[in-house]
């Protein structure tokens, strides 16, 4: 029986000593590489290759899927918005029903708007958000290479797990938010407040707070990662700027722009009515608070940001945490926590942690540390095996097919061809960015059932394929129109349109 099982003994340790001959071979050839690149002049210019090759490919996905129609009113309301500052008007935006600046004071718009008088808007939005998701590579590679000092082959791995970080793939498709023009402002400002470079950081901080207003806390949370990194003075001010920016910003900014309503009450009325009584709910019953925390929801949403990068970030808790007292707000409140806009104040301390991590796990080496070869082959399993499970552009979704339009494309863009500019319109979310460069464009929800039908209404146009209709609501749709004078003017696969004066027929 011995004998037997002898060859097969053989052929195993064979093939084990070939795996490692190959390791050892591929490890041979990578530090050969690297010293090769391991140069100040291409610690300069690699990182910038990188981010133009993501901006490249996250670009062409965001612009494919808003060609095959797949973008909505998150997309429409924000084009909308800049659109109307390009023609110096308030960006009083009739797809969201409000100023755009009330929800998030994103006053990032407004210079966005005085160049959309040049360029697509929608697209140029679209083009926007990708360039700085991409862009963000480069001060995840300075933490790395300068604050961290690890070396060029760890930089790398940490750079591979950023541009395929699932919540980078799937905010780029989640049409446009101004949030997503903060992760490389945030991950900048982390780079120069750690070095202490005090007018840099002040720069990016503002920057990234004008893009949205509670994102002033996670400013704050970056004051609290310089006081644990040993300047307590200037930590303090940061954190008090912070906190000061988004109180002013909630009680005073933002409600001047929406007729002093106090945005987000309602997104908290589980702990009760109106700011006081908000906090009051949340101080007298911790356990609705706790209750509200440990959902699996917000469970899973913690995994999706720790897990591809390997949950590094435990190892360098104080460099992560100080973003938890945002994320339990946005895990507490009545909105999806797992959105991927609501991602994006924790993805920059994500990755400042991560890098921290490494370089605690490393071991000193000259004038570099050196990170096992074992962990940096997991971290870039784990990148990739998440991104595969998570990422919106996941293989797994067929994004090559993207950017194609099919029959009922086709008729979506017909009906759309047969409204003037000057009409007001309400139509469904899939046809909504292709008509956002107007003033009077509305959704056309359920709502509208039971609603006053917008002044000045001529066209109606309705997409079977929206979720939020059956075949009940469709016909008690139909029977209102024909009440205030609509005719159906329009008809092609799932899109019908209604009109007060006739745009054409098939």
């Amino acid at each position: 029986a011995d004998r037997a099982h002898r060859p097969l003994v053989g052929r195993s340790t064979g093939l084990a000593s070939l795996i490692r001959s190959i390791l050892r071979r591929l490890d041979a050839w990578w530090l050969r590489l690297s010293g090769r690149l391991d140069t100040p002049a291409n610690d300069k210019i690699i990182p910038w290759v990188v981010a133009l090759l993501l901006f490249i490919s996250l670009a062409a996905l965001a612009l494919a899927r808003a060609r095959s129609l797949e973008a909505g009113t998150g997309l429409a309301g924000w084009t909308q918005a800049a659109w109307l500052i390009s023609n110096f008007e308030a960006p009083e935006s009739s797809l969201f029903g409000r100023n755009a600046f009330a929800d998030q004071a994103a006053f990032v718009l407004l210079p966005i708007g005085v160049v959309a008088r040049w360029v697509p808007v929608s697209n140029g939005l679209l083009v926007l958000q990708s360039a700085a998701l991409a862009v963000g590579v480069v001060p995840v590679w300075r933490l790395a290479r300068e604050t961290n000092v690890l070396r060029l082959s760890a930089t790398f791995v940490l750079a591979l797990a950023y541009c395929l970080y699932p919540a980078i793939h799937n905010l780029n498709l989640a049409d446009f938010h101004p949030e997503a023009l903060a992760v490389p402002l945030l991950l900048a400002a982390a780079r120069y407040g750690v070095a202490q470079r005090w007018v840099w950081f002040t720069l990016f901080a503002v920057l990234a707070v004008l893009c949205r207003a509670d994102l002033a806390l996670a400013v704050a949370g970056l004051g609290a990662v310089i006081i644990v990194r040993g300047n307590r003075r200037a930590g303090a001010i940061v954190i008090g700027a912070g906190v000061a920016w988004a109180a002013l910003s909630i009680w005073v900014i933002q409600p001047g722009f929406s007729d002093g309503v106090i945005p987000h009450v309602e997104a908290f009325a589980v702990f009760g009515d109106g700011p006081g009584g908000i906090l009051w709910g949340m101080v007298s019953h911790p356990h609705v608070v706790l209750r509200e925390l440990v959902t699996r929801t917000n469970f899973e949403t913690v995994v999706l940001l720790l897990a591809p990068v390997l949950f590094l970030p435990v190892f360098a808790p104080r460099h992560l945490f100080p973003v938890a007292p945002l994320m339990a707000l946005y895990f507490v409140a009545d909105v999806p926590a797992d959105s991927p806009q609501q991602l994006a104040a924790a993805t920059p301390f994500v990755f400042l942690a991560t890098a921290t991590a490494l370089n605690r796990i490393g071991r000193p080496s000259m004038s570099q540390v050196m990170v096992p070869s074992r962990v940096l082959g997991a971290l870039a399993i784990a990148s990739v095996t998440f991104f595969l499970q998570y990422a919106a552009s996941s293989p797994f979704e067929t994004p090559w097919q993207w950017g194609g339009r099919d029959r009922d494309d086709l008729a979506r863009v017909a009906v759309v061809e047969r409204v003037t500019d000057d009409d007001v319109a309400m139509v469904a979310p899939s046809v909504q960015p292709l008509l956002a460069e107007r003033e009077g464009l509305h959704d056309l929800s359920p709502d509208a059932l039971d609603e006053d039908l917008p002044d000045g209404l001529v066209v109606v146009v309705f997409d079977a394929q929206d979720t939020r209709w059956d075949e009940e609501l469709a016909e008690e749709l139909d029977e209102r129109l024909e009440e205030e004078g609509f005719t159906r003017a329009y008809e092609a696969g799932p899109v019908v349109a209604w009109s007060r004066l006739f745009v054409g027929s098939d």
